[in-house]
């Protein structure tokens, strides 16, 4: 592809245009393949409409204690992703399963595990604690993709969970 110079103008016209309008490195989109990377580098990169705002807000201002582990970021990203998390939110816009996630949660409460949540206690209430924590390639309901096949797509279907060791899941 040739670049002609109106061509180049026009490129870089774009870029001080974002940059004027405090557009920087990382958009949803980037930011999105950011949290993939840096979170589910350690654990699943779970779905951000799972927490309300300020729980990410928290989560991100306690990198350094993170559930016993250090994960501190660069600023620049810990930035990247408080937009990208705050975004898509379970208390953003009209978000069907952010709003079931934030069933049972005062507004004043801000939680930090999602598998202690209402909503996560209820729809795994029947799951007896042999086959999910007890489980040796389970150990712990924070670990969703263990159980739910297409977790890591953003798909929590019962009709895709199989829990390792026993058959399929049935209600």
């Amino acid at each position: 592809m040739k670049l002609t110079t109106s061509g180049f103008t026009v490129w870089l016209a774009a870029g001080a245009m974002l940059a004027a309008a405090g557009v920087t490195h990382a958009q949803p989109e980037t930011a999105g393949s950011l949290y993939q990377k840096e979170c589910g580098t350690c654990h699943m990169a779970y779905p951000a409409e799972f927490l309300p705002s300020r729980s990410w807000q928290k989560l991100l201002t306690t990198l350094d204690e993170h559930f016993g582990e250090n994960a501190e970021l660069a600023p620049e990203d810990v930035q990247a992703l408080q937009g990208y998390l705050e975004a898509n939110a379970a208390d953003s816009g009209d978000n069907r399963r952010g709003r079931k996630m934030l069933q049972g949660i005062d507004a004043r409460q801000t939680p930090l595990r999602i598998s202690l949540l209402p909503y996560f206690v209820r729809k795994h209430d029947e799951v007896p604690e042999r086959m999910s924590i007890g489980n040796p390639e389970v150990k712990s309901m924070s670990r969703c993709d263990s159980c739910h096949t297409r977790a890591r797509e953003g798909s929590f279907s019962e009709r895709e969970v199989h829990i390792p060791g026993y058959r399929d899941w049935e209600d």
